[in-house]
């Protein structure tokens, strides 16, 4: 038998070995031997950091009636300047080209978005995905059909099933589809996606996603009366990690694995780049797009304070300061930085570091990033920026009003169909949909963590707030119950919509579920690991919502 890696055997097969795959390049198949981890392949070529300046996303133009034309395609893309060929990657674009990461979208809130979303990757007849499918991992082969089916979901968006990017309704090349987004949120850092059923990790993996700002009124008095950095000193920041072959393309396994990690910090599309600041306060809109690694973030060695503004799903009531924040993947944070302050000065630089490891507890960390890119600090600035005291009012959800509670079990099992272990909420595949929810009300999920690894829990649909977590403990009945009370981050006091639900926790959220259908009867909703590699291999179900 040989050893899972989370302590429970399952007999040998074809994944106790590991067939690599650099995209566009040759396939080894190497033996894990027992116990093994994380397959990545070979080590990505070495890379010196902080020679090439961050890249800022370009915002998509609407079109005269208001909507937008958006095509994934595939693109040859620079990540670093010392690397030879261009990699190729796949992006979003319109008539002014496709980009990596993709172009941000900028929208109001209380008005009408409409895209019209195009599969453009290409239509050769019997062209297949860049990188090679798993066809062991549900849905990852589209019958006899080309396999780049792709479609996108609007993370965190208050959207209906038609235009949440539900994971089966795909688009293969040559095929489009429009999405009606009625935003009627608050402010908030967004982000688009592939979410394609079985082939998530490998799309956003290539490429596939980027920012989706909405504004409104609130925010924009802040920044006009000098309370929140104006646009020009607002940045947004996608942090990513990939792996590259030695001519600088994308590497992934071939065969799937329930994690991955790459070794070149990618930020904006850019591998480890800088930045020139002013003295003065930065806004960045911080997103951790990486299939599976978690990020906690810090400025320097010396952990120079800064502020965190809001998370998720818009501004915190008053602003945190604060040393270091964890993101894991699909979370955001809203920070400021002031380069002005803690003896910064023209001609100093500070780098933004991580000191989160790849894996939960691990002793030696088997695929580091400690560095994230660097800020160079040049010139003068008339800072006029206040940082008020108050920012936007949240209203607590009353856990009394909640009209049921819902226990969701994560771990990951031995599954008798593929012969293999693999993650599951509830001991469920995608297809068992037994949770019923009705329309309006508010309800408490409890996720109960019994793997050793983390999992951040992303709810189509709804925003909610984070009631509290404990360790997981078990009672003299077997029952898993909540036992110490390990407090939350400070800003998980605000409205989210992915949460961290670490090893052996029990982390309980409530949401109001409230729908946006006209008309219809029921709709259907996925919740998920924002594991990019979990989502793809089981741990993603949906929820039925049922209107009067």
């Amino acid at each position: 038998m040989a050893r899972s890696r989370y302590g429970s055997g399952w007999p040998l097969n074809r994944r106790d070995f590991l067939k690599t795959t650099v995209a566009g390049g040759a396939a080894l198949m190497l033996p894990l031997g027992f116990g093994a981890r994380t397959a990545h392949g070979g080590e990505s070529p070495a890379l010196d950091h902080f020679i090439d300046p961050l890249p800022i996303p370009r915002i998509f133009n609407p079109s005269p009636d208001g909507s937008y034309v958006i095509a994934t395609q595939q693109l040859q893309h620079e990540l670093h300047s010392h690397i030879g060929p261009m990699t190729t990657v796949w992006g979003y674009g319109d008539s002014e080209g496709a980009a990596f990461p993709g172009p941000t979208f900028e929208v109001r809130s209380g008005t009408l978005t409409r895209v019209r979303w195009q599969n453009q990757l290409a239509i050769d007849p019997g062209a297949s995905h860049f990188l090679e499918i798993d066809p062991s991992v549900l849905g990852a082969v589209h019958g006899a059909e080309d396999n780049r089916k792709m479609v996108v979901h609007l993370h965190g968006g208050h959207i209906t099933q038609a235009a949440d990017g539900y994971p089966e309704d795909t688009l293969l090349p040559g095929q489009e589809a429009v999405y009606d987004y009625l935003i009627d949120q608050d402010a908030a850092t967004l982000w688009y996606h592939d979410h394609a059923l079985g082939n998530t990790r490998l799309n956003v993996y290539m490429g596939l996603a980027g920012f989706f700002l909405v504004r409104d009124d609130f925010e924009d008095n802040l920044i006009a009366t000098g309370q929140l950095p104006d646009k020009a000193h607002e940045i947004p920041l996608v942090l990513q990690d990939r792996r590259l072959n030695k001519v600088g393309g994308l590497a992934y396994d071939s065969q799937f694995d329930d994690s991955f990690f790459g070794d070149v910090m990618v930020v904006n599309g850019k591998a480890w780049p800088y930045m020139q600041v002013e003295p003065r306060q930065y806004r960045f809109r911080v997103l951790n797009g990486s299939n599976s690694r978690s990020y906690t973030l810090q400025l320097g060695a010396d952990m120079l304070p800064f502020k965190i503004i809001g998370t998720d799903q818009g501004l915190l009531p008053a602003p945190l300061t604060v040393s270091s924040v964890t993101l894991t993947p699909g979370e955001r944070a809203d920070l400021i930085i002031d380069f002005g302050a803690g003896g910064l000065a023209s001609g100093d630089d500070i780098t933004l570091l991580n000191t989160h490891p790849s894996r939960h507890g691990e002793k030696v960390d088997e695929t580091p990033i400690r560095d994230i890119m660097q800020f160079r600090i040049f010139g003068s600035a008339s800072d006029e920026v206040i940082l008020p005291d108050e920012l936007r009012p949240i209203t607590r959800l009353d856990t009394a009003e909640a009209v049921t509670e819902r226990n969701f079990k994560l771990e990951d099992k031995y599954d008798p169909r593929v012969d293999d272990s693999e993650w599951f909420i509830n001991d469920m595949h995608w297809h068992e949909i037994t949770d019923v929810v009705q329309n309006g009300t508010v309800e408490i999920w409890n996720w109960v963590n019994k793997s050793e690894m983390v999992h951040p829990m992303h709810i189509h649909l709804v925003k909610f707030q984070v009631v509290g977590r404990y360790r997981l403990t078990e009672n003299r009945k077997g029952k898993l119950v909540p036992g110490a009370n390990l407090g939350l981050d400070p800003h998980e006091t605000g409205w989210k919509d992915t949460v961290r639900v670490g090893p052996h926790e029990f982390v309980q959220v409530i949401a109001r579920f409230a729908g946006r259908a006209t008309g219809l009867s029921e709709e259907l909703f996925p919740f998920h690991c924002h594991i990019l590699e979990h989502e793809d291999h089981e741990m993603m179900r949906q929820f039925r919502l049922v209107y009067d």
